[in-house]
């Protein structure tokens, strides 16, 4: 019997979107965010077998007319099946065979991935790159993940690791320490730990900083930081101005390797600032005029995700697709 669903679900740091797909047209039949009470693999496993169940009883999906896709925080290995590194959010992740207990557990293919990887071939095959044969895609917030899609195939290079963009270096000896162990990742300057500092840098550097800018530097809530230093770049403060420009040349440098290595047609740019990209578009741009190779640049389009809320589960439903029927072939 073929593939007549596809379960697609997005782990972030405490908790889940699941999806539910009806796989002609790709249509979403249902949809829930679940909180994890504890950021734990049981916890994880609980909130999706009560998924599951909830689907078959509603829906009367029977074990041979359904598969699942994981998208999960880190760097995953494909040949041992596990996260390996670099999932500092979401730390209980490392070492777990996570699509294999889920597999145990629902009686259920499962095919996991790196979430930001995932939500790329999402934006590629039905979202912003839907157009475009390579496609590049940003996720921005905590921290940054990345993800290369080409001719609708994600690019993982030889062993699956391939598209960390959040971690293409600027300066590994001198740069800003990164939650991943390097110094001078991108993730360092436009993750929202990494915009936090610069706010700080920059009021620093201000013989008389504003008193708005001092005091959103100050409120400790990060996401906050984030989402208001674009309001106060608006409004003219000089350090959110800076903040801001600042951020925009670091995204600049960072797709400027993307263009040098992957020459894509489009970046598309997700998540917390993707809502203020207008403003940092012309600094990006700005910064890749300053490169001596046009061709890689003139004709780039740079636009926000379309698939800002279903991004993640999308991606990794369609990446099951993929490699369900390369299973099968």
């Amino acid at each position: 019997m073929s593939i007549k669903y596809v379960y697609g679900f997005d782990l972030g740091g405490t908790f889940l979107k699941l999806r539910f797909y009806l796989v002609d047209g790709m249509k979403e039949l249902f949809s829930k965010k679940v909180s994890l009470d504890e950021a734990n693999k049981n916890c994880f496993i609980r909130a999706i077998a009560g998924f599951v169940e909830e689907i078959k009883k509603e829906f009367k999906v029977k074990k041979e007319e359904a598969i699942a896709g994981l998208g999960a925080p880190g760097i995953y290995a494909p040949r041992s099946g596990v996260v390996i590194d670099n999932a500092p959010n979401c730390p209980w992740v490392v070492g777990e065979p996570l699509a294999q207990d889920l597999s145990n557990e629902l009686d259920l293919r499962v095919y996991h991935g790196n979430d930001a990887k995932l939500f790329a071939l999402a934006e590629a095959l039905m979202g912003a790159g839907k157009l475009y044969k390579v496609v590049a895609f940003l996720g921005l917030g905590t921290g940054v993940g990345g993800g290369i899609v080409k001719n609708g195939q994600l690019d993982l290079g030889a062993w699956g690791y391939a598209g960390e963009l959040g971690h293409i270096s600027f300066d590994v000896f001198n740069g800003r320490p990164c939650a991943c162990g390097n110094k001078g990742c991108l993730e360092a300057y436009a993750g929202t730990d990494g915009i936090c500092k610069t706010l700080e840098t920059e009021i620093s550097s201000l013989r008389a900083p504003s008193k708005e800018a001092k005091e959103l530097a100050g409120c400790g809530d990060s996401r906050r930081i984030v989402k208001e230093v674009f309001t106060l770049a608006r409004d003219d403060d000089q350090a959110a101005k800076n903040a801001v420009l600042s951020l925009g040349a670091h995204l600049g440098m960072g797709i400027q390797n993307i263009l040098i290595t992957h020459n894509p047609d489009i970046i598309v740019i997700g998540g917390s600032i993707s809502n203020d990209l207008d403003m940092i578009t012309d600094d990006i741009k700005h910064y890749l005029k300053n490169m001596d190779q046009k061709c890689l640049w003139e004709n780039l389009v740079i636009t926000k995700s379309h698939r800002s809320d279903d991004g993640g589960a999308l991606g990794a439903a369609l990446y099951a697709l993929q490699k369900y029927e390369e299973s099968v072939k």
